[in-house]
């Protein structure tokens, strides 16, 4: 199987950024939503690149590689869960996105407005740090297939739970209390999304 290569515990920190630039020039050339939104807007293009940047630099401030790869798959997992949030948001109809909306701590008419410009930052940034787990800064024994699979299991979680809460705000709209049965599944969902994004993360059980 193709393994992740582990990389030097020195590793130099401009080597690291300049991957994520090479990344991020890739994701602009390409012919994605993102792309355009960037070839309209190079002001957005600049403001994203710059927050990627600033991220990256935090991750791989200490030069210590095991902290590096550890942070790599940790953000990556939760810009996986923002994109797929995203996702599901545009999928929904005007009434659900108003009821989403509010069961996710947001105003529709708001998040309407910046859903477009949101998606693209988030997209981008998940690419990159795809990109950067899956090209030799990440150390773990596992192997990209395996990876991959960690990966499509927390997405198919994300939208399990994404599913989960528009049901619950539809009930809660309705005056409905969720039966017992349905709120042991809604316990369930949440647990299993938590355990799969631990696994993708490379995480123990503590969350570290």
């Amino acid at each position: 199987m193709n393994r992740l290569q582990k990389p030097s515990p020195n590793f130099a920190q401009h080597e690291f950024l300049d991957a994520a630039e090479q990344a991020f020039a890739a994701i602009c050339q390409g012919d994605t939503s993102a792309a355009d939104t960037y070839r309209v807007h190079p002001d957005i293009k600049e403001q994203d690149w710059t927050a990627i940047r600033e991220d990256l630099s935090a991750l791989s401030s200490t030069g210590n590689s095991s902290e590096l790869a550890q942070g790599l798959r940790g953000r990556l997992a939760s810009m996986v869960e923002s994109l797929v949030t995203d996702h599901f948001y545009a999928s929904l109809e005007a009434g659900d996105r108003e009821l989403y909306a509010k069961a996710i701590g947001r105003n529709r008419e708001a998040e309407d407005r910046v859903h477009e410009i949101s998606t693209t930052h988030d997209f981008a940034s998940a690419s990159v740090l795809e990109f950067l787990v899956l090209n030799g800064w990440v150390g773990e024994e596992i192997s990209v297939d395996e990876l991959a699979a960690l990966q499509k299991s927390f997405i198919d979680h994300c939208r399990e739970h994404c599913a989960l809460q528009l049901a619950l705000a539809r009930a809660q709209a309705q005056g409905q209390a969720a039966p017992d049965a349905e709120s042991r599944r809604g316990a369930a969902i949440v647990l299993q999304k938590e355990a799969a994004r631990r696994l993708f993360a490379g995480q123990d059980e503590s969350g570290r």
